[in-house]
């Protein structure tokens, strides 16, 4: 990652159950992690608040993650990655 060039971002929103660490660290995830990572994406998981998909409270979530990584990282143009029931916010 080149902190002087805008990188592309991804974010993942996980599914029913599931958790932010799960769309992150599952043993199941960490080859998409890292073909992402390796593509040259920064990659993010949002936690949705819990299990509440279409709520403002996950809304709210996507959008302070989104402005975390604007203000601390350069950014490019993002992706959002739903599973299952996080596939409603994308």
């Amino acid at each position: 990652f080149d902190s002087r060039r805008p990188a592309p971002v991804l974010i993942s929103c996980h599914g029913n159950t599931q958790t932010q660490d799960h769309m992150a660290l599952s043993a199941q995830r960490k080859s998409l992690v890292k073909y992402f990572t390796d593509a040259g994406f920064i990659y993010a998981a949002s936690l949705m608040s819990g299990n509440q998909w279409g709520a403002q409270a996950a809304i709210d979530d996507l959008v302070e993650l989104w402005k975390y990584l604007r203000d601390h990282y350069s950014v490019g143009p993002l992706v959002l990655l739903g599973e299952s029931m996080g596939a409603l916010a994308t």
